[in-house]
C-alpha cells in the first residue's frame, strides 16, 4: 500500500464479508451454549466474545494475507513514486508533428521561366522565415527594359518591433537605422507604384513574393499578383556543377561582383547580373525553357 503523508501505514480495510463472518460465528456459538443448557445471559454473552475474538482472528489473517499480496504486487507493479522515475528517464516517443496550416494565396501570380525583355528584379530583407510573423525591413528594386537598368527603388521599412542580434549581424541594418523609416503600409504601397505589373526577377522568389503578398494583405493593401521568374529555379536547370544554389555560390560560379550580401540593393544586383548569366548558359547548351516551364514548379 501506498504511505500517507505522515510516513504511516493506512490500517487494512477488512471487507464487509468477513466481518459478517465474525458476527456469525458469535450467532453460532450464542445458540450452542443456548441449546446445550446455559442461561440466555450467560449465551449472549459467550456469543459476543466469540465474536470478538472471531474478528481479531480474521483481522490478523487477513493483514499477513493482504501484506504477502502486497509485495508480490509491488515486485511485479513499482509504486506510483518509482513509476514516475522510470518514466522521467526512459525515452518517450517524439510528439507527432503538427504541420503549419498552409497559408492560401488565391491571387498569388505564376512562377514563370522566359527570357523576359522588360522587368524589375526585388529583394527583400526581413525579421524572420516566416512571411506570417515576420516583417519586412528593407525593399529594393530595380527596373530594366531591353537588357537596360532604367530605375531603381529603395527603402527601409519600419517593422514595429525591435531588431534580433542575429538579423543586425546579418544585415548590418539596426533599430535606429530603421527609426525613421517609412511603415509597412506606406513603403508597400511606394513600391508598388513603382513595381506597376511588372514581371519580378527574385532568388528563391517565393519568399519574397510571399512576404510582399503577406504584408500588403496584413496592410488592407491589394495582394501582389505580378508574375515571378526565379533564378534559383532557372539555375537548378540551366546550372549543374555547383554545391548548392545559394546566391552567393551562384555568383561565385559565374564571376559575378558581389561586394555586399544580405543587402536588399547589392542583391538585386546580384540577381540582375545571375538571370542574364543564366539566359546566355542556356542559349549555349541550346536550352529551350518552354519545356521547363511545363514541368510546373
Amino acid at each position: 500500500m501506498a504511505a500517507s503523508k505522515s510516513g504511516t501505514k493506512k490500517p487494512a480495510h477488512i471487507p464487509t464479508a468477513l466481518k459478517v463472518l465474525a458476527g456469525g460465528c458469535g450467532v453460532a456459538l450464542t445458540a450452542y451454549y443456548y441449546l446445550t443448557g446455559q442461561t440466555i445471559g450467560i449465551a449472549v454473552g459467550s456469543g459476543i466474545l466469540g465474536a470478538g475474538l472471531a474478528y481479531l482472528a480474521i483481522c490478523a489473517l487477513y493483514g499477513m494475507v493482504g501484506g504477502a499480496v502486497e509485495t508480490t504486487a509491488q515486485k511485479d507493479h513499482p509504486n506510483a513514486e518509482k513509476t514516475t522515475n522510470v518514466v522521467a528517464t526512459q525515452p518517450t516517443a517524439s510528439a507527432p508533428k503538427v504541420e503549419a496550416p498552409k497559408v492560401e494565396r488565391k491571387s498569388k501570380g505564376r512562377s514563370i521561366v522566359i527570357n523576359p525583355k522588360h522587368y524589375t528584379v526585388v529583394d527583400t530583407e526581413t525579421t524572420g522565415l516566416d512571411s506570417q510573423k515576420s516583417r519586412i525591413i528593407e525593399i529594393a528594386a530595380i527596373r530594366v527594359r531591353s537588357g537596360k537598368e532604367v530605375a531603381r527603388f529603395e527603402t527601409l521599412v519600419k517593422p514595429g518591433r525591435k531588431l534580433g542580434k542575429k538579423i543586425v549581424e546579418l544585415t548590418g541594418i539596426t533599430d535606429d537605422d530603421l527609426k525613421d523609416a517609412p511603415s509597412q503600409e506606406e513603403a508597400l504601397q511606394q513600391f508598388m507604384d513603382f513595381l506597376k505589373d511588372d514581371i519580378i526577377v527574385a532568388h528563391n522568389a517565393n519568399f519574397d513574393v510571399d512576404f510582399l503578398y503577406d504584408s500588403m494583405v496584413r496592410c488592407d493593401l491589394k495582394p501582389l499578383m505580378n508574375n515571378f521568374i526565379d533564378t534559383l529555379r532557372l539555375a537548378k536547370y540551366v546550372t549543374a556543377d555547383v554545391k548548392n544554389y545559394k546566391l552567393e555560390t551562384l555568383a561565385q560560379k559565374y564571376q559575378i561582383s558581389q561586394p555586399t550580401a544580405h543587402r536588399a540593393m547589392a542583391d538585386c544586383e546580384t540577381t540582375k547580373s545571375l538571370l542574364e548569366k543564366l539566359m546566355e548558359d542556356a542559349e549555349c547548351q541550346a536550352i529551350d525553357l518552354r519545356d521547363y516551364q511545363t514541368k510546373g514548379y
